[in-house]
């Protein structure tokens, strides 16, 4: 019955196929019989409702996913995945939490049986759990504890790799906010639905997997089956509609807080140089806010090796060089860089920025959401900014 309902989600968008497969139709549905019984022990059958959900994601997305790729992929989104998660390995973190979570409960109401911890069922899990984990949490009735050493693990196997670009992908995708696109609701008329190759490309740049066939792009460069090339190229297309788009966003949630702006300011550097926005109220200790923003490749030549030691590095260099640029700013207005990676990090201090900016406009709204809704804003500008990018160094 479920592989069918699956299969139909074909029927429709596939971002909104994606978003209804991640949170209706896999894990959520098995979460309360994972909790209460012994599932452990029937891991057969969860691997095939583990397949089933890889294959329809395969189906829906347009990627395939090798075996590393769906590791990456069933790990919750802190841990670098797509939250498509494995009922086979998240069997015994549920069975194991509420076992020790109810035991007082159950000894408050029937005291006769001196439920002990451990005891049958779960002495086996336990014992399952030991020989694929070398230690167990401290706080033994979370579930979130117990899983988060299991992702861990299958974490550190997946880094285990002497390929910095691996480490690189890795390390920026456990930041927070770089899968911010696939926690929005996919709905077209508030502009937060992804076409069909979007999706492809932002869960393929995501995990690692392959793209397209090898060909060579309009430049004369060659592009891999990885297609990250296009991210940087200069014929790329996706810079422009992606940076224009992120100022419209600082620019109206800047209006929201009463700050209204203008972008492009002239006038403001004796170079000639003009950055990207200026408000014309005051921003922080009676100083307007000049900001700056742009995207920078974490793949690049100059700076995945950086990269793959330090999440984040390619948006701080950055930062860097644009207060660098707007020194002479710096004495009469208060002066942000916003850098973004091409893989969803923030640069060091765009990310107190923004959580900033989020924190005002919720003081406004009321309204709690907004803190999610402009870092997805920003998530969703990025995702189709590379893929206007990689789509065009391989289309003739």
């Amino acid at each position: 019955m479920l592989v069918k309902i699956i299969e139909n989600l074909e029927l429709i968008e596939p971002h909104q196929a994606f978003f209804i497969l991640k949170n209706c139709l896999s894990i959520p549905k098995l979460i309360y019989l994972l909790r209460s019984a012994p599932c452990f022990k029937c891991k057969e059958e969860l691997e095939v409702f583990d397949t089933a959900i890889k294959t329809n994601m395969e189906k829906i997305c347009n990627v395939s996913s090798g075996e590393e790729n769906w590791s990456q992929a069933s790990l919750p989104i802190r841990h670098a995945g797509l939250d498509l998660c494995s009922a086979t390995d998240l069997s015994l973190p549920c069975f194991l939490s509420l076992s020790h979570a109810c035991k007082g409960l159950v000894n408050r109401l029937l005291p006769s049986l001196n439920l002990a911890i451990p005891d049958g069922e779960v002495n086996d899990a336990i014992d399952d759990w030991s020989e694929h984990h070398d230690s167990s949490p401290q706080e033994k009735e979370i579930q979130a504890a117990w899983d988060d050493l299991a992702c861990r693990d299958t974490l550190n196997s997946l880094l285990n790799t002497n390929n910095p670009w691996n480490h690189c992908r890795l390390l920026a995708a456990q930041e927070s906010h770089t899968a911010a696109w696939s926690e929005a609701f996919a709905i077209a008329s508030v502009g937060n639905l992804l076409s069909a190759d979007e999706l492809h490309i932002a869960i393929a740049l995501r995990t690692g997997a392959k793209m397209f066939e090898c060909t060579t792009c309009c430049s004369g460069k060659i592009v891999d089956e990885l297609g990250v090339h296009g991210l940087t190229c200069t014929k790329n297309a996706g810079r422009f509609p992606r940076h224009s788009a992120i100022n419209s966003m600082l620019k109206r949630s800047l209006t929201c807080i009463g700050l209204p702006s203008t972008l492009e300011p002239v006038g403001l550097t004796n170079s000639g140089r003009r950055p990207d926005g200026l408000t014309l109220g005051y921003w922080y200790r009676g100083l307007s806010l000049v900001w700056d923003a742009t995207v920078v490749d974490t793949y690049a030549q100059g700076h995945y090796k950086d990269s793959a030691r330090q999440a984040g590095f390619a948006a701080t260099k950055a930062e860097a060089a644009k207060c660098h640029k707007y020194h002479d700013l710096q004495s009469n207005c208060h002066f942000q860089g916003v850098a973004i990676e091409t893989t969803g990090v923030y640069g060091k201090s765009t990310a107190p920025f923004l959580s900033g900016l989020t924190k005002k406009v919720v003081d406004v709204s009321g309204d709690p959401r907004e803190r999610q809704w402009l870092h997805q804003r920003l998530s969703l500008a990025v995702a189709r900014g590379n893929a206007a990018s990689i789509l065009a160094c391989v289309q003739v």
